[in-house]
C-alpha cells in the first residue's frame, strides 16, 4: 500500500488577512523623499486587511499586499517617494499550516528590498529582513461564580 501525501490547496488572501506580529532589523538605512529614516522595528503588530491594505503598528506605515499562489509567497510594497518610482518590496515564502490545510505560516524571515523603478533584479537591493509570526489567541476565561 502505498502513501500518497496530501497536497494542501495554494494559501488564499482570506487565510493572510488578519493581525501578525511583525518584526524588521534593517541592513543599511533608507531615507524616504520626506527625509525620515526607516529603521528597525521591535515586535509590533502588521495588519493585512481585506482591501489589500498594510498597516505597520506604531509606525503607521501603509502599503499594499498581494499573494503569489503560484510561488506560495506575499509580497508588501511601502512607497518612499510620491511619485511611486522607489518603494520597499518585502518578499516571504509562505508554508502549509500544522493543523489546518487552509491555514498558512511563514516558513523563514522575508526579504526587504529597495526598489528604484520596476521590480528587476538589477533595480532591487537587499536592504533588510522581517519575521511574522502569528498573535497569541487569548486564553478564555470561565467564570464559575453562580449568580
Amino acid at each position: 500500500m502505498a502513501f500518497v501525501e496530501d497536497e494542501s490547496p495554494p494559501p488564499s488572501d482570506t487565510a493572510l488577512a488578519r493581525t501578525w506580529k511583525f518584526s524588521r532589523r534593517m541592513i543599511e538605512p533608507v531615507v524616504t523623499e520626506a527625509g525620515s529614516t526607516v529603521g528597525s522595528l521591535e515586535t509590533t503588530q502588521m495588519e493585512l486587511r481585506g482591501d489589500r491594505t498594510a498597516f505597520l503598528g506604531k509606525s503607521s506605515e501603509t502599503g499594499v499586499w498581494n499573494l503569489v499562489p503560484e510561488k506560495r509567497m506575499l509580497e508588501m510594497e511601502f512607497e518612499l517617494n510620491e511619485d511611486e518610482s522607489t518603494y520597499l518590496l518585502y518578499q516571504a515564502k509562505l508554508g502549509k499550516g500544522r493543523y489546518y490545510r487552509s491555514s498558512v505560516r511563514f516558513e523563514e524571515d522575508g526579504k526587504i528590498f529597495l526598489v528604484k523603478g520596476l521590480p528587476l533584479p538589477w533595480n532591487k537591493k537587499l536592504v533588510g529582513n522581517f519575521r511574522v509570526s502569528p498573535t497569541a489567541t487569548p486564553v478564555p476565561t470561565v467564570s464559575m461564580k453562580v449568580s
